[in-house]
């Protein structure tokens, strides 16, 4: 069964990107971004709070019955691009991926917590892999004993985006009948989270334990849902695949970006450094890996409603992820010796891309996935 999903205009998606671009740029000129990844949080929870409650930017996907704005996820996506483009740390990736599974389940304890929590600013994050790679099959070793009051997990999930600051944590765990979600309070008893050292400073990751929390299951096996336990988690793994697609593709056209604006200025033995033959030839190849991985992130973004997700999702994150890490190294190489430097932004988006190629499954793994998948 396929979600349906608003129309709106061109113009109207343009405003969109406006209205992100400027609030990003805006957010993170000056050091604001070396500011913000030393917090407690990873973020500074003003700019949160801006995006979330002012410009509504976690209620985009929330249907208009439930107090959001209704729009689809191709809407999101453009939002996530520009937050992507700057690096500006926020929970608002896993926020908004979640918010999308939450919606397509369409299940009374799902729009439950849309409308009293994520319409209201709530962020949430997706615990899915007990290992440093993501699980492709339905079976976690997180538990969740399923009772008339609810549940309990007991376990522990490790590499969490913001795991240590979500207010909401959507949890893969199996059952005695069957895997699926189960959403837990992040300040619940019984919820350990411990930020872990990670190489990306802009992005928190957590290993949060479960000692019998508290916890509600997300599908309920209504005929109406579209889908339900492990069908559920794959496709929350998914979406975050796909979200971190869109992220790496916009990061990398960024990089590219900066890059060529740098050699239109930058002098070298009396010559623009654009001028000579073999830097222009690096940045060409630059750009075709930056708009294969645009074409990419659109289709599978296009994906979402259709059985080719669980295919182009892994798909697009290997390819976006790999592109990125290719041009924001060759951002530090052109721009010399400043681009070796902690105050210039190359090292963060080198960063940046070094951790999306790993989380969810390395490149490698991904395309192994996807080559079983169609049989090859």
């Amino acid at each position: 069964m396929q979600t349906t999903v608003p129309k709106i205009s061109e113009d109207e998606r343009e405003a969109i990107r406006q209205t992100a671009a400027a609030f990003c740029r805006s957010a993170r000129d000056g050091t604001r971004v070396l500011d913000a990844m030393v917090t407690a949080t990873g973020y500074d929870a003003r700019v949160w709070e801006r995006m979330s409650r002012e410009l509504g930017f976690t209620s985009l996907l929330v249907p208009e019955h439930l107090g959001g704005l209704g729009l689809g996820f191709a809407e999101a996506a453009i939002v996530l691009a520009e937050a992507g483009r700057t690096l500006l740390p926020s929970p608002l990736l896993p926020t908004l991926a979640m918010t999308q599974v939450l919606v397509h389940l369409r299940s009374p304890s799902a729009s439950e917590l849309l409308q009293k929590r994520i319409a209201n600013g709530a962020s949430a994050t997706l615990a899915f892999g007990e290992s440093p790679f993501a699980r492709t099959s339905a079976e976690f070793s997180t538990r969740a004993e399923d009772t008339a009051g609810g549940a309990v997990l007991s376990g522990a999930k490790r590499f969490v985006l913001n795991g240590d600051s979500a207010d909401i944590l959507i949890v893969a765990a199996s059952s005695e009948d069957s895997a699926g979600l189960y959403a837990v309070e992040g300040t619940a008893p019984g919820v350990i989270r411990t930020g872990q050292p990670s190489l990306d400073q802009t992005r928190r990751l957590a290993t949060v334990e479960f000692e019998a929390a508290s916890a509600t299951r997300l599908q309920t096996g209504d005929a109406t849902a579209p889908i339900g336990g492990a069908e559920a988690a794959m496709y929350a793994e998914n979406i975050m695949l796909v979200a971190l697609a869109v992220e790496a593709a916009a990061a990398a056209q960024e990089c590219l970006e900066r890059t060529v604006e740098y050699l239109k200025v930058r002098e070298q033995f009396g010559r623009v450094l654009g001028s000579f033959q073999a830097l222009r030839h690096r940045c060409a190849w630059m750009a075709v890996q930056v708009e294969g991985a645009l074409a990419t992130a659109k289709a599978a973004v296009a994906s979402i409603h259709s059985p080719d997700l669980e295919v182009a999702a892994p798909l697009a994150r290997a390819v976006c992820g790999d592109a990125f890490m290719f041009v924001a190294g060759e951002m530090i190489q052109l721009h010399g010796g400043i681009g070796f430097t902690f105050e210039h932004p190359a090292h963060l988006y080198f960063k940046r891309a070094k951790s999306t190629q790993l989380l969810f499954g390395s490149s490698d793994e991904l395309r192994q996935r996807v080559g079983a998948l169609v049989g090859i």
